[in-house]
């Protein structure tokens, strides 16, 4: 099939000679001149009578039949880089066509750096659509290099070329007698035949390294196998694959149908001994020199890698990225199932009803191992109930996936042969999918003499938590874990030990009866999932650092304790606990569901807490029974609410026949979430005969809260509105402090604190103080104009209403003329601004102000006044940063999210101003000016209502803002000289005073929740202010030009800064 795949070249290598041919050797046989093809021949050769051949790098050698070369003498073999070699024809094809022969008893060197080509234009007898029901190929027994049985081959075998081979059982190097030497190819061999191979291997002396590309098509076709001992090393660092379809002489795409695909055929095959361990290759780092990377990949049922045949064998132990291992995986073995009803398997110890298999130091992952299934079953590592394997280590990813609904098992590790007695990980294990068969992480269950499963931290993962903790807002409870276990882990009857020195585990651990076990958990470990313990022995759990466990323990009324220290938490329920006994020295021990849990002690010390869950919804609590229980003074109970809708009233929490410390236990005991206050009482409870703690809860006041009157005034409307959106009610519930809560609240109401007005207001003073002095007036002009920007920003302390910070600027315009009465003018302003309340909400201002004024000067005395309307814009946006947590015995989810709304309204504006001022001269460079002004503001706007996010989404009636304040300030001024009619001097002027408020306020502002709960919020009124403004100026015969600065600062404490720049012109 000469078109069925593009001939790769690749660059000759020298391999090494197995023993080292010697000269001397040679010189025994008859000696014959060495053959060098350099151009087209056809013919076949025996180095016998031919000596050395080679294919040189311009050479093509065809053999119609038979063998091209056979070694039948102790000489080599060479297909140089360029050089092509046919064993027959696509188009006329033979059974038996081989490249290269070596017969045993021969000493030599094999190199192929060109193309060996074993090739066959065939089409299958049986195509439905382009799907293949038949055989692959009309002949058979086809290789591109072969070495025949009988004895050994002395040689050194290497493939840094190409090697195409078409026929059934076939293959792309097969030696079927003893290599006394290795073999190592790194080039490329495809095979297309059932039963065939791309490297078939008897006994081998040396090493064998199968590199670059191996892919064989077939039923039941194989990439590499090793059917004998080898006394070296087993190195993959090249692609392994088996290909479920290819492409023929003719450029059709055609696929093997399922039941040719799924033989159960192992893709790399090891049946042998292997002395110096069985490594898939990876580099060690990023800067390694090596950087070859091995990797085994199968798709249908055939397992990707299995060790074992029908004779007992044993893995010595070879170097691994991670020490010392029979087998290492420091690439990936992959196992993909993608056709329905196909179960996956990825690396198999021992094959099923074979010889027994020894791993030597067991195995180690450093790279990934993977299985795959659509809805069957999927196991990832498979220890056969004949093999041995003493220790795995996981520095890597081990997972089995089911990306259906299966009906089958999935294990990310199932050792059936109960020999490994140590687990550790530092990667991830990972069993998932939805299945109605098993679903476990990590299958030891055969196990009756004791597991050691440890999961902890590489160095350089140590390092990643370390640079984590060093971090701003770290928090232990949430930090990034480096290492997990997800899936069930299953152990058996002996002694086990769990050791959670670090990362987290989803999944439940159930352990064998009859064994005492433990448990520990430290750093911050996170397991959700239950544990259940065999009756009949003692079980230790102990948990320290930050560790977390939310799941239920089941102790078939086992001995045995849990010791809580540190700050770490216990979050489930207990049952068949009357044998067991909890101590909490620090940290917490509790409910997440309002369950009854039994132990036979509970004993909480100073800093420890008793968690109690409250179902707000059905109205009920958890509650613990014991024996005894003590409290020691300085321990807390904290109570957990799901729900705001029925969470009020009195539960009973715990119940002990005998309760020592119960006068410790007062309402400064409680630990509630904010919205609630409560308190702690104790008495008996005649019906169980016990003594039992009890706690009230009720909704905390506005006072109790610290709410500000509009957080009040809403106060009602939002715990309404939170209880009918689950992700507000958690986010609420789940707050412990004030000034959270607050926070939050605040993201829940709309603009009421006068942002808007402030914007508005500020910017037509701003205009306005244009025409409040006389130095742009001009003499030598009956009219003139002006152009002035203008720019500002102020704060608003957070008070009694929410504080706001103010930016904007604009851009006011002017012309004015000289009447009798005085300079009567009109002015054009363009202004925009944005008021923000933290990050949470933005008003986006726009307007267009029409103003007219009257000005006139007399001696010392000026007098101004000044009216305006505008047409405003706004536009808001809010949003509302939530987070909560919600644990089950399954899952521990942490939630953050957001709501957005966003509003669009218009106003109308109106401001009038008057104010007059006297200068007093003091000498030709100086003058006081003492002012007075008084300003009426006033705004009306439009209803409007909020889009986005329903549940904070807002429907916001309509409000007016009015403001009256009066202005008094004192202007020192310095000039460099008296004005004349000719210009004005350069000049510096102060001025300071203050703004009072007198009447009006911000309008109050009523909304309403999609629950229809309505609040109304008074905005106040803005405050009154301390101002100064410096300012400086200079004029001509007919113009002036001025540059002033604003400087405020409110009652409130808020600071706001204004800016304007004139140019005034006479015409």
């Amino acid at each position: 099939m000469l078109m069925q795949r593009q001939f790769s070249q690749f660059l000759a290598s020298t391999a090494p000679v197995a023993l080292g041919v010697a000269a001397g050797l040679m010189a025994a046989a008859p000696a014959y001149a060495d053959t060098t093809v350099n151009s087209g021949t056809t013919a076949t050769y025996n180095t016998s009578t031919a000596g050395n051949v080679t294919v040189s790098g311009t050479g093509t050698l065809t053999g119609a039949s038979g063998a091209v070369i056979t070694v039948d003498s102790s000489n080599t073999a060479t297909v140089n880089s360029g050089g092509t070699l046919y064993a027959g024809t696509a188009s006329s094809p033979l059974t038996g066509n081989i490249g290269i022969l070596a017969n045993p008893g021969v000493t030599t060197t094999l190199t192929n750096a060109g193309t060996i080509s074993v090739l066959e234009n065939f089409t299958p007898q049986t195509i439905n659509g382009t799907v293949v029901f038949s055989a692959l190929s009309g002949v058979s027994n086809r290789y591109g290099i072969y070495g025949a049985a009988g004895g050994t081959l002395n040689a050194a075998i290497s493939n840094t070329g190409a090697i195409y081979v078409d026929g059934e059982n076939s293959a792309g190097i097969q030696i079927d007698s003893t290599l006394n030497g290795s073999l190592n190819t790194q080039g490329t061999i495809t095979v297309l035949g059932d039963n065939s191979y791309g490297v078939k291997l008897a006994n081998v002396t040396g090493n064998v390294t199968i590199g670059g590309t191996v892919t064989v098509t077939g039923s039941a076709a194989q990439g590499y196998l090793q059917a004998g001992n080898v006394a070296g090393q087993i190195l993959i660092d090249g692609a392994i694959s088996n290909s479920s379809g290819y492409t023929d002489s003719s450029g059709t795409s055609l696929t093997l149908a399922l039941a040719r695909i799924n033989t159960g055929t192992p893709i790399v095959e090891i049946d042998g001994s292997v002395t110096g361990g069985i490594l898939v290759n990876a580099p060690t780092s990023s800067t390694s020199s090596d950087t070859n990377r091995g990797s085994i990949s199968a798709y249908g049922n055939n397992p990707a890698l299995q060790i074992g045949g029908a004779s007992a064998i044993t893995i010595g132990a070879g170097t691994t990225d991670n020490g010392t291992y029979a087998l290492g995986i420091d690439g990936s073995v992959t196992a993909t199932a993608s056709q329905s009803n196909t179960n996956a398997y990825a690396v198999v110890i021992g094959k099923a009803g074979g010889g027994a298999v020894t791993l030597t130091n067991g195995m180690e992952v450093y790279g990934t191992v993977s299985a795959t299934t659509q809805n069957a079953s999927a196991t990832a590592i498979l220890i056969n109930s004949n093999a041995t394997v003493a220790s795995i280590l996981n520095t890597g990813t081990i997972k089995a996936v089911s990306n259906g609904e299966s009906t089958g098992n999935i294990y990310a590790i199932q050792d059936l042969s109960g020999t490994v007695s140590t687990l550790t990980n530092q990667g991830y294990i990972t069993a998932s999918g939805t299945t109605s068969g098993t679903t476990a992480a990590i299958d030891l269950s055969k196990n009756t003499t004791g597991v050691t499963l440890t999961q902890s931290y590489t160095s350089t993962n140590l390092t990643n938590e370390s640079t984590d903790q060093s971090t701003a807002g770290y928090n232990a409870y949430t930090a990034t874990e480096y290492a997990g276990i997800t899936g069930d882990i299953l152990l058996g009857t002996g002694n086990n030990t769990i050791n959670i020195e670090s990362g987290t585990v989803n999944g439940n651990a159930v352990f064998g009866a009859g064994g005492s076990n433990t448990v520990d958990m430290a750093d911050t470990t996170r397991w959700v999932g239950n544990i259940t313990f065999g009756a009949g022995g003692t079980q230790t759990i102990a948990m320290s650092n930050y560790a977390q466990f939310n799941g239920n323990l089941e102790l078939s009324n086992d001995a045995g304790s849990l010791t809580i220290n540190n700050s770490a938490i216990f979050l489930g329920s207990i049952y068949d606990g009357s044998n067991f006994d909890v101590v909490v020295n620090g940290g917490t021990f509790g409910a997440n569901a309002a369950t009854t849990s039994t132990l036979k002690s509970l004993t909480v010390a100073s800093g420890g807490s008793l968690s109690v869950f409250v179902d707000g919804t059905s109205g009920t609590a958890s509650k613990l029974v014991a024996n005894t229980a003590t409290f020691a003074s300085g321990a807390k109970i904290t109570v957990t609410v799901n729900s705001l809708k029925n969470p009020l009233g009195t539960f009973d929490v715990l119940g002990a026949t005998t309760l020592t410390g119960a006068s410790t236990l007062t309402s400064s005991s409680l630990n509630l979430p904010v919205l609630f206050s409560g308190s702690v009482s104790t008495g008996a409870n005649t019906t169980a005969g016990t003594s039992d703690v009890y706690v009230t809860i009720a909704r905390a006041t506005a006072a109790q809260l610290g709410l500000t009157a509009a957080q009040t005034a809403a106060y009602g409307a939002i715990i309404n509105d939170a209880a009918a959106n689950t992700n507000i009610q958690n986010t609420l519930l789940q707050i412990y402090d004030t000034p959270t809560l607050r926070g939050r609240f605040n993201e829940m109401l709309p603009n009421y604190s006068g942002g808007t007005f402030d914007i508005v207001s500020r910017a037509t003073r701003l205009a306005n103080k244009h025409f409040d002095d006389d130095t742009t007036m001009f003499s030598i002009s009956d009219s003139s104009a002006w152009l002035e920007p203008i720019v500002f920003s102020g704060t608003r302390a957070f008070g009694d209403t929410a504080g706001f910070k103010t930016t904007g600027g604009g851009l006011s315009a002017g012309y004015e003329k000289v009447t009798p009465v005085g300079n009567v003018g009109f002015q054009l302003a363009w202004l925009t601004g944005d008021a923000k309340a933290g990050t949470y909400q933005s008003v986006k201002t726009s307007a267009f102000e029409l103003g007219l004024f009257w000005r006139k000067s007399s001696g010392p005395l000026y007098l101004w006044a000044g009216g305006n309307l505008g047409r405003e814009s706004f536009n808001s946006t809010r949003t509302f940063f939530g987070t909560y947590t919600t644990s089950t015995t399954s899952t521990v989810t942490t939630t953050n999210f957001t709501y957005s709304a966003a509003g669009h309204w218009a106003g109308w504006s109106a401001a009038l101003t008057a104010g007059a001022s006297y200068t007093v001269p003091l000498g030709d460079h100086f003058s006081l000016r003492p002012r007075g002004v008084v300003e009426y503001d006033h705004l009306k706007e439009n209803a409007y209502i909020e889009g986005g996010d329903t549940p904070i989404a807002l429907s916001v009636a309509g409000r007016t803002n009015s403001e009256t304040t009066a202005t008094t300030t004192l202007a020192a001024k310095w000039s460099s000289g008296p004005s004349t009619h000719e210009g004005r001097p350069f000049a510096v002027e102060l001025e300071a005073g203050r703004r009072s408020w007198l009447a009006g306020n911000i309008g109050t502002t009523t909304a309403t929740f999609e629950t229809g709960d309505t609040f109304s919020i008074n905005g106040g009124h803005l405050p009154s202010a301390w101002i100064g403004q410096l300012s400086i100026m200079q004029g001509g015969l007919d113009y002036t030009w001025k540059i002033g600065t604003d400087i405020e600062r409110g009652a409130d404490k808020g600071v706001a800064y204004g800016v304007r720049a004139s140019i005034s012109i006479a015409l």
